[in-house]
């Protein structure tokens, strides 16, 4: 729900430069010392991202250029970027590979994980101290207007598209008698008279292995006998013709196998890769097939090859159109199609005005370009089923990123200002309770002496491993225990408005680690990530001391303005 002018104030502009930054000062380290990226690399990386594959799960070309088209991107960029990530892998990976953290550096570490915390935490809720709060108009406007940003709806697009399929391709021509002869001329070498053969073969250094080989063979020995004998295994040859044989291991090889009757062992044949004693275990032979025979094979796919033409065809007709000014529209009464209008969008496909719509899924991937139009009514075309089907679409209307006004939601902002001076109040209380604390009064009597009916504080007991276990996010209150001295009381703002926690710390009760112990080693494995990314940290910054990036500072605060749509 970000918006971009929220991300450029927020810093992150400045934090992309940066990354940009470093990743080209490691690629040109890495230049500079003779590591080098292969486009083979690069396309290796290509092919495993989803994003880029189709329907079958293998890299599809057409999606991978509509992704990059959606992103304002062009291969050439992609391919730059990509070299530049591998360039990095290279230089970076060796310098955090095998860090390594000495136990005695890491049982002080481990001795906190078992270090048990106890005390008490309580807390001041805003709603208790909100209770006749009554803000004026003006009061609510200038809170509106202060946090505006909280308020700020994203911005929404409204998509209209339509979609065609081959349907939409009037029936075509039947395949011509001239059209299927030559077809058949084409493809005359699939339809000729073929023989395949399968064989299990074994291959030996010298001819003398292989007649050795042989003659035990011959004397009533299996292949796979004779081969176990001499400590050897034998490999198996699927169905091939002789052609593909002699290609892939040798006309020698090719000669023999299709000399030898089935279940029968070829004399030894010689190979680049030494002498094969092979079996021969299955022929395969098929007749030709005359034209007459599959005329209606080939009618059948001439005609569905004339529909697939013809679709594309008309979808490069209507690209035309679309790159000619013509509206969608136009586009839809000309094909007889009807357009479908979506409730305002977000980026990620939500309605927020109709929680329950749903963008058709095949439709997804329009959003990304949808959301880089810069004008309305400007229609694209894209595939939404790998060339079976395609979307034509635009933008009607455009919502910039906007706080909604006042008057629709004045309840709400009523409701957060009535919080927020409640929690004003509730912070000047939880000063009071602290400074009493710090004259001796316990909490409890702390908290009675503000006179406000007041959740009962909690008695906690807790030690580091325990509330860091399973990975979760430390609470706030638990977290700031941690990091007291003891006998002493903190406040804590509960964040949003909702109150404040009072933290007491009573006891501290250190822990003792066993060389051992299981949590030592668990520690040390932790500490080496540590370590590994501090050595790689330290690495970037000598790259980047020795190849200075000099930053435009001028041009990143207009491209920053021009994001947030700012002069």
């Amino acid at each position: 729900g970000m918006s971009m002018a929220g991300f450029v104030d927020d810093g992150g502009l400045d934090k992309v430069i940066d990354d940009i930054a470093g990743r080209r000062a490691v690629a040109q380290f890495a230049d500079n010392h003779g590591l080098a990226v292969s486009k083979r690399l690069i396309d290796s990386e290509i092919l495993q991202i989803d994003a880029f594959k189709g329907p079958d799960g293998n890299f599809s070309q057409d999606n991978f250029r509509q992704v990059l088209a959606a992103q304002g991107l062009n291969e050439a960029g992609v391919r730059d970027d990509f070299q530049r990530g591998l360039l990095a892998q290279q230089t970076l990976v060796p310098v955090a590979f095998g860090a390594t953290v000495p136990a005695q550096l890491a049982k002080p570490y481990a001795s906190l994980l078992l270090e048990r915390r106890s005390g008490q935490i309580g807390f001041l809720p805003s709603e208790a101290f909100a209770a006749g709060v009554k803000p004026t108009d003006k009061a609510i406007a200038d809170f509106y207007r202060e946090n505006a940003r909280r308020y700020t709806l994203p911005e929404r697009r409204i998509i209209r598209y339509t979609t065609f399929d081959s349907k939409a391709v009037p029936t075509v021509a039947a395949p011509t008698e001239a059209e299927i002869a030559a077809e058949y001329k084409t493809r005359a070498a699939e339809f000729a008279a073929s023989e395949k053969r399968s064989f299990t073969q074994l291959v030996v250094p010298t001819k003398a292995a292989a007649d050795a080989l042989l003659a035990k063979i011959r004397a009533g020995a299996s292949l796979d006998q004779a081969a176990k004998d001499v400590g050897l295994a034998t490999s198996q040859q699927a169905l091939a013709p002789k052609k593909d044989i002699a290609s892939s291991i040798g006309a020698k090889v090719a000669d023999a196998v299709f000399a030898t009757a089935s279940g029968q062992t070829a004399a030894p044949a010689q190979s680049p890769l030494g002498w094969h004693v092979i079996r021969v275990d299955g022929i395969d032979k098929s007749t030709g097939r005359s034209l007459d025979q599959v005329r209606g094979l080939l009618t059948a796919q001439l005609t569905e090859k004339k529909q697939v033409q013809a679709f594309a065809d008309l979808a490069a007709r209507i690209e035309e159109q679309v790159d000619g000014g013509a509206s969608l529209d136009e586009i839809a009464k000309d094909m007889k199609l009807t357009i479908i209008s979506t409730p305002a969008l977000l980026s990620n496909g939500k309605a927020p005005a109709q929680p329950a719509f749903a963008l058709p899924a095949e439709l997804q991937q329009m959003l990304g370009a949808a959301f880089a139009m810069e004008e309305e009514n400007e229609p694209q075309l894209g595939s939404v089923a790998e060339g079976l089907r395609y979307a034509i679409y635009d933008v009607s209307d455009i919502e910039p990123a906007a706080p909604a006004p006042l008057a629709k939601i004045k309840d709400r902002v009523t409701a957060d200002l009535i919080r927020a001076q409640g929690s004003t109040k509730a912070k000047a209380a939880a000063d009071k309770v602290v400074a009493a604390f710090a004259k001796g009064a316990d909490l409890v009597a702390a908290l009675s002496g503000l006179k406000m009916q007041l959740p009962a504080p909690e008695t906690v007991s807790r030690s580091r491993a325990e509330i860091t276990a399973n990975g979760q996010r430390v609470a706030p209150p638990l977290a700031l225990m941690f990091s007291m001295a003891e006998k002493s009381a903190k406040r804590l703002d509960a964040g949003n408005d909702l109150g404040w926690f009072i933290v007491v710390l009573n006891d501290i009760i250190p822990g003792v680690v066993a060389d051992t112990d299981p949590v030592l080693a668990q520690v040390r494995g932790d500490l080496k990530q540590v370590f590994a990314s501090e050595y790689e940290q330290q690495f970037r910054r000598a790259i980047e001391t020795e190849i200075p990036v000099k930053r435009n500072e001028d041009a990143i605060r207009k491209l920053g303005n021009q994001l947030a749509g700012r002069s």
